[in-house]
């Protein structure tokens, strides 16, 4: 399976296997989905969800795999979604971006889904989190009692930070871990998840844009 990233086309033409993606420049392709009519395959014993999430690039799909035999499954997102965050809006809106969350979620069991990031970008992605908690300087944003709603504790950060720490200095990743805990600290997936009514969405979207903003600036 290969997600489309730019330079990142590193499928090998020589292996003999089979290669599905949604978009047609993925280098080596054998099967082209439209995961908007191709929802499943089964290879084996894998059951292969396909969930459409454009925003990072504008074909971007997520796959959830699972098996008869087991009630967890394993959502690898790619670029879509990070442990802490999410991935920069190549060719996509923050509208996008929220729907694609939204579309994970609601496809999903966050109980019995472990995510599998395509980066282990968890440590910086949390500590920017952490410095939205502790910084005065977002005061001054107008949705700042919005995002302020959706963050969670500073203590509940600051054990995450501490444990990822110690990951690093372990030479360990953070990879996986329950989406049911990524919907709890990730500020991204909190705009979908407490925000139901029109009006609501509308702010939801409004915040994914203004995250995504302070994350790029963020150093």
């Amino acid at each position: 399976f290969c997600i489309i990233l730019f330079d990142k086309k590193k499928c090998n033409e020589k292996d003999k296997v089979l290669i599905y993606g949604a978009d047609e420049k993925i280098r080596g392709l054998t099967n082209q989905i439209d995961p908007e009519f191709d929802k499943t395959i089964h290879i084996d014993d894998l059951i292969i969800n396909f969930i459409s999430t454009p925003c990072h690039t504008k074909n971007h799909i997520v796959y959830d795999i699972t098996t008869n035999n087991t009630k967890y499954s394993c959502l690898f997102t790619g670029d879509c979604l990070f442990l802490g965050g999410v991935g920069k809006f190549f060719e996509g809106t923050a509208n996008q971006m929220y729907d694609s969350l939204l579309r994970i979620i609601n496809n999903l069991d966050p109980e019995e889904t472990y995510v599998f990031s395509g980066h282990d970008y968890t440590l910086p992605n949390y500590c920017f989190v952490y410095d939205l908690l502790t910084n005065n300087e977002y005061k001054t944003e107008s949705l700042y009692t919005d995002l302020k709603e959706i963050l969670p504790s500073k203590l509940e950060i600051e054990s995450i930070l501490y444990n990822l720490k110690q990951l690093k200095e372990n030479q360990e990743i953070s990879i996986p871990v329950l989406l049911s805990k990524e919907i709890e600290t990730n500020p991204f997936l909190s705009t979908t998840n407490k925000h139901k009514s029109d009006h609501q969405k509308k702010l939801g979207i409004e915040l994914i844009s203004l995250l995504r903003t302070l994350k790029n600036n963020f150093k």
